[in-house]
């Protein structure tokens, strides 16, 4: 009956005698001849067909169907791409993690809120790979917001790999910059924009903050400049700083009340844990 019809160019009743006979595969081809596309897809889906159920819901601009079905038949890239349209963030970020777009899926993920996932995915971007840098530099800006410049820095070096200042690295080395001027370390960051203003003068705002951070620099020098050596002999044999109590731990250290003997006020001194200690 389906033949007779198809011969007869009534194609979607064909179909639907095909459909009926148990034939779904021919009855979706019949439907796509027929410019059906939403029943073709049905009868796709219905019979395993995903890829091709996939193309035919994108036909009919159905993209949460289509990338649904491009990750029935595990074409992850096309999947995430199709959900991360529709703004279905979470799951376009895992599609692009199954494909190994790691840093697509980190980007992804970070803009759904997902930032713990987020780094997990930046943490599985290969050296090899040419997203390794800017992986290296969400990593680094991660660090920084949860104030662990330190561990920025080590990401930022990895991702520089000994290379000099270049028009291709002036981002790595002005979020090193920032990590540093972070740190406190004034003088190191003015080192960094320096290179990154003899490369490029009018990159970003880097001679800006090279000129404010010139003066926080010298205002450093100033206030901890080396101490007389009479009040270093104040000492004697005694340690200079007299501990308290413990008053916290976090994930680079410890911090403890204590008692400055050479300048005699009380501070808080932050010891680094052990695995910190040779990281320069």
């Amino acid at each position: 009956r389906g033949e007779y019809l198809y011969k007869e160019e009534q194609k979607n009743e064909a179909a639907v005698q095909f459909l009926l006979g148990g034939d779904a595969l021919r009855a979706a081809e019949v439907y796509e001849e027929a410019d059906n596309y939403l029943d073709a897809a049905r009868c796709y889906e219905h019979c395993g067909a995903h890829r091709q159920a996939a193309e035919a819901y994108q036909r009919i601009n159905e993209p949460a169907r289509a990338a649904e079905m491009y990750e029935r038949c595990q074409d992850y890239e096309q999947s995430g791409t199709l959900y991360e349209a529709t703004g279905e963030l979470a799951q376009a970020a895992r599609m692009y993690y199954e494909a190994g777009r790691f840093y697509r899926a980190a980007v992804v993920a970070k803009k759904a809120g997902l930032g713990e996932q987020a780094i997990a995915y930046l943490q599985k971007v290969k050296k090899t790979s040419a997203d390794y840098p800017a992986a290296q530099i969400q990593l680094a800006q991660h660090f920084m917001e949860i104030d662990l410049p330190g561990v920025a820095i080590e990401k930022l070096r990895k991702a520089l790999t000994n290379k000099p200042v270049s028009g291709e690295n002036l981002s790595v080395y002005y979020t090193m910059a920032e990590a540093s001027e972070q740190m406190g370390d004034y003088e190191k960051a003015c080192g960094i924009l320096k290179t990154i203003v003899a490369e490029d003068y009018n990159y970003r705002d880097a001679v800006g903050k090279l000129q404010k951070l010139e003066k926080k620099a010298l205002d450093q020098k100033e206030r901890t400049g080396p101490l007389p050596d009479a009040l270093k002999s104040e000492l004697g044999d005694r340690e200079r700083y007299e501990f308290k109590e413990k008053l916290g731990a976090g994930g680079m250290g410890v911090v403890y009340l204590a008692y400055d003997r050479l300048l005699s006020r009380t501070v808080a001194y932050k010891m680094l844990m052990e695995q910190f200690m040779e990281v320069e």
